[in-house]
């Protein structure tokens, strides 16, 4: 067989890209194949070339409609090959495409994956035997992709029910455990893996830190060529990057999926026309968009991860000649998408409000449902479940209700419709005769199953919902079909209002006895955070850029050079010991002012520039980086604050403060000392601190005596850090006494001896206080920077839950940093509240504004009892 014929015969093309041919050869012998091939690099290709030289017919199952019918009138240009059916084509052509299969015109047919779903359509597919199964973008099919699409699990029982056992898949952005996962879930017995290399010869890659991006947009538009797209995170941004270039005289569109249906279609064909040189819009716009010379794309925000980052700036370029990739930078933009985050991951509680509210809208007590579509009222949830919610959180949640099995979506919400036969049952029967192989046929004989004679006589009530499910359809299709009767005046039809909504599954229950699995959905939603590291990483890199995601995507590549983005051709901004050195002062200064600095000022000292007094007498900072440009050290602070080791106010005064990573961070450099725990003897050593001081406040409670007069908490700290078994060893430690020992002793060295041998007990004789679950885990994350709203989020317990951990760990470690934890100017008033003696929780609130929250109050207290504590015996 020659291919290069046949790829000259069916495209035109004289010669195969590099990888192309490879991997049409594995599928033409039969093997499972899975490419990654980067975008641009021709991967639709490697499986129409086979489907089209390959008997029968072929399945390509593909994620967009968009994309579908660009690839379907691209092959159709000079004859009919290839067919698609999707849900904007009606009944009549989805019935015209499975005619042009059978006849043998149709050769390729593109589905979107909810079509799997229909029983009716597996069967039609079953019966005329596919070839191949083709499954484009499909990282779509892995959690552990950055698209993830729930309906392409469907797959690999869709193959094992119609028979199909050539099975491939594609896709552009595949880390090596994605392409494990491809292969497990499409269940690719035997796969044969072709990955062609990510490099991108043509492409310069480009980072540029800057807060006055609408300005450099333009400066970018105005010194390099077009056609350009320019990625925003939100339609908001689209919309107002667009009014800003539009008022500097630069001819441009905005696209995003709030747009009308035509709206969008217009401005995408009027982009690849080149009616449209520039592009302004959300990741809605992109896929399977097939234009050659795109010059230049410009990412006005930072993507969520390196896998779409690399799709979207795949789409310039694609014919070979020099195109350039920019990246705007900004800190802020990293909190954009923490929260595209959080929207796509609910914690429980919340799954159990929005699950409360949706029953509560339907009306239903405690064992009641029907099998009525429910609307989706995002208003009605947001105000029942909690005005914060975002509709994205609210769809993640109903999707989570749903994956369990306690709903299901369906587009039609009031069903309140109706219809009526205005034609005698002697009229109809003699138009079924006639049209007994329309699609309309076997739904109008359902329909007089159900209901008789009723509709002859008036309006008779009808439920598409259950009419879709008996005739294993979809309500869309039964829709569609009366309004055709309608059309052909056999019935008088009440169209229904179409609305987002549910239909209950499973009778109401108490929300708390809701099964749902988290554990997905909470490795999914740290995933997650983890790709926005790596991105942001990619922000920071000191090295070649292109070096690094090749790196991410498995490729081995040291000492590579791209030769063409910003670190290459300009050097990283500083060398690893100079990055290094500077990173460690600003540390260490920024750690030596208890309430945080301004950032012009840590730049003025830090330069040699400053006349202000107060840092007078800093002479270890004062000037020591005045060789260093304003913008190299904001870099590094950048960089610092990004990473979590610094943490911004965020206000308009920008005030930088250490985090607990931060202090770690000097601590492990020998820059400061503390007294913190070995990393590896932390965990048991709090818990051994829990529960002697659980044994502490039951003693005391017997002596009506306060805690920390029978044993304060560093007097509990050192015993658990010298860790006495005998009384001796016990009263040689400073503050213990025979009276604390009379008291006490006996209960604390049976606790350390059991703990020694790994019992986790207090004696029986004292009544065991509960220990926080996980504290640990919450010290992790306040170690790394979190915030107590992080927190509580991330472990999806109350702030106020998380406030009493903290002041667990705060009286274990009192040198802990809690300037990450709360906004600086809150713990400013709360620490006014207490040096004016106030001690009490109720009185500090009632002293500070109104948006402090008790939480706060009880860490910020805490720390201030831990730093005036003094040995009380």
């Amino acid at each position: 067989m020659d291919l290069r014929k046949l790829l000259e015969q069916h495209f035109s093309y004289p010669d195969f890209r590099p990888g192309q041919k490879e991997i049409v050869e594995s599928v033409i012998k039969g093997e499972n194949v899975l490419a990654i091939l980067p975008t641009g690099a021709g991967k639709s290709l490697c499986f129409q070339l086979p489907a089209l030289i390959a008997p029968g017919f072929s399945i390509v199952i593909s994620p967009l409609i968009a994309l579908m019918k660009d690839q379907v009138d691209t092959l159709n240009k000079n004859e009919l090959r290839a067919g698609y059916i999707n849900s904007s084509i009606s009944m009549d052509e989805i019935e015209t495409v499975f005619s042009r299969i059978r006849a043998g015109k149709i050769k390729i047919l593109y589905v979107s994956p909810e079509r799997l779903a229909v029983a009716s359509f597996a069967d039609r597919i079953k019966e005329m035997k596919p070839h191949y199964c083709f499954v484009d973008e499909a990282h779509c099919i892995s959690e552990w992709g950055h698209n993830f699409r729930p309906e392409y699990r469907r797959i690999k029982k869709f193959n094992e029910y119609t028979g199909v056992t050539k099975v491939s898949a594609f896709t552009a952005t595949a880390t090596p455990e994605v392409a494990s996962d491809i292969i497990k879930q499409l269940g690719m017995k035997g796969a044969k893996l072709h990955v062609r290399g990510f490099e991108r010869e043509n492409l310069a890659l480009h980072v540029i830190r800057t807060k006055r991006k609408k300005e450099k947009v333009l400066e970018l538009l105005t010194m390099n060529e077009t056609p350009a797209i320019i990625y925003a995170a939100s339609r908001k941004q689209t919309e107002e990057l667009y009014e800003y270039l539009t008022l500097n005289k630069i001819t441009c569109s905005f696209y995003h999926a709030g747009l009308h249906a035509e709206q969008r279609k217009a401005i995408q064909e009027n982009f690849l026309q080149g009616r449209t040189k520039i592009i302004i819009a959300t990741n809605a716009f992109g896929m399977g968009i097939d234009k050659a010379d795109i010059r230049m794309v410009i990412h006005y925000s930072i993507p969520g991860s390196p896998e779409n980052y690399y799709q979207e700036i795949g789409r310039a370029g694609r014919d070979g000649k020099e195109s350039n990739a920019f990246l705007l930078f900004d800190n802020k933009d990293i909190r954009i998408q923490e929260l595209f985050i959080k929207s796509a991951f609910p914690s429980r509680e919340q799954v159990e409000r929005i699950y409360d509210a949706v029953c509560d809208y339907a009306g239903y007590r405690i064992g009641q449902k029907d099998d009525k579509p429910v609307e989706i009222n995002y208003d009605y949830i947001k105000r029942a479940a909690g005005t914060t919610l975002t509709r994205s959180l609210i769809d993640s949640a109903l999707k989570i209700l749903e994956e369990t099995g306690y709903i299901h979506f369906t587009s039609y919400a009031h069903v309140k419709t109706a219809f009526r036969f205005i034609i005698s049952p002697s009229d109809l029967k003699e138009f079924l005769k006639k049209n007994i192989n329309a699609p309309y046929s076997d739904t109008v004989i359902k329909i007089l199953q159900d209901y008789g004679g009723a509709p002859f006589n008036g309006k008779s009530r009808i439920d598409l919902v259950k009419l879709a499910k008996d005739l294993e359809t979809e309500e869309r299709l039964i829709d569609a079909q009366l309004s055709e009767l309608d059309a052909l005046s056999i019935i008088d039809y009440d169209r229904p209002f179409l609305k987002e909504s549910i239909v209950f599954t499973y009778p109401r229950i108490n929300p708390n006895r809701l099964i749902i699995e988290t554990r997905s959905n909470d490795q999914a939603y740290l995933l997650s955070k983890k790709k926005l590291e790596k991105m942001t990483a990619f922000a920071f890199t000191n090295d070649c850029r292109f070096k690094f995601l090749l790196e991410y995507f498995g490729e081995n590549v040291p000492g590579y050079s791209c030769k063409k983005c910003d670190i290459c051709k300009s050097g990283p901004l500083l060398t690893d010991d100079t990055l290094e050195y500077i990173q460690e002062l600003i540390l260490k200064f920024v750690y030596s002012e208890d309430k945080g600095i301004s950032t012009v000022n840590l730049i003025a000292v830090l330069t040699g520039k400053s006349t202000s007094k107060k840092y007078a007498e800093k002479k270890e900072f004062l000037g020591a980086l005045h060789s260093y440009t304003k913008n190299e050290l904001l870099s590094v602070a950048d960089n610092l604050a990004t990473f979590g080791l610094l943490k911004s106010s965020g206000k308009s005064n920008d005030r930088l403060y250490i985090t607990n990573k931060g202090i770690q961070y000097l601590t492990a450099r020998g820059v400061i000392q503390t007294t913190e725990y070995p990393k590896e003897q932390y965990e048991e050593s709090l818990e051994l601190f829990n529960l002697l001081r659980s044994v502490r406040n039951e003693i005391a409670a017997k002596f009506s005596q306060p805690p920390f007069i029978l044993c304060a908490d560093e007097i509990l700290k050192e015993i658990v850090n010298r860790r006495p078994e005998t009384r001796s060893e016990l009263l040689q430690i400073k503050g213990v006494n025979e009276r604390m020992f009379t008291k006490a002793g006996e209960q604390f060295l049976d606790v350390i001896v059991k703990f020694k041998k790994g019992e986790r007990t207090i004696p029986d004789n004292l009544k065991a206080e509960t220990l926080p679950q996980n504290i640990i885990e919450t010290h992790r994350l306040l170690l790394e920077g979190y915030t107590l709203k992080g927190i509580a989020e991330v472990r999806k317990l109350q702030e106020a839950v998380i406030s009493m951990q903290i002041e667990s760990i705060i009286d274990f470690e009192p040198s802990l940093s809690i300037d990450a934890l709360i906004p600086g100017e809150n713990k400013v008033f709360i620490e006014e509240a207490i040096k004016a003696g106030n001690f009490n929780l109720q009185e500090i609130k009632k002293k500070v504004p109104a948006y402090i929250t008790f939480p706060e109050i009880r860490i910020v207290l805490a720390k201030h009892h831990a730093q005036n504590k003094r040995y009380q015996i």
